[in-house]
């Protein structure tokens, strides 16, 4: 399957890059198919050809958060992760063969999620 990639440029947003770094006001964020090319303040990029600009002035922009204690595989909730800005997850104990199977639908993007990691099976036996 061959997927077009696209472009989207956020502008006028305050950044907070994760770094411990003060906001940026007037940020800028090219974003190129599902990945993070370029982050920047706003008046270091000019317009880019062929990226749908956004002015998100008013708004926060945000690294994807990450949640490390899930135990859920349903494919529902792995679309609710991402609609709420989860970009990670960490299984906390579960059936190894569940969370390798929903990680297989995942990663080719058959179903859409967060990327998944796994500390191990539950221990949940004497």
């Amino acid at each position: 399957m061959v997927r077009e990639t696209t472009m989207l440029l956020l502008h006028g947003g305050t950044l907070i890059d994760g770094t411990g770094a003060p906001p940026v006001s007037n940020a800028s964020v090219l974003i190129e198919g599902d990945r993070i090319f370029w982050v920047g303040p706003g008046d270091s990029i000019g317009p880019v050809q062929g990226a749908t600009a956004m002015d998100v002035s008013g708004k926060t922009i945000v690294p994807g958060l990450i949640d490390l204690h899930n135990h859920s595989t349903f494919d529902a909730d792995m679309r609710a992760y991402l609609k709420n800005g989860v970009t990670s997850i960490r299984f906390a104990g579960l059936n190894q063969d569940a969370v390798v199977t929903l990680r297989e639908r995942v990663e080719p993007r058959d179903v859409p999620g967060p990327r998944i990691s796994s500390c191990g099976p539950m221990l949940d036996k004497t």
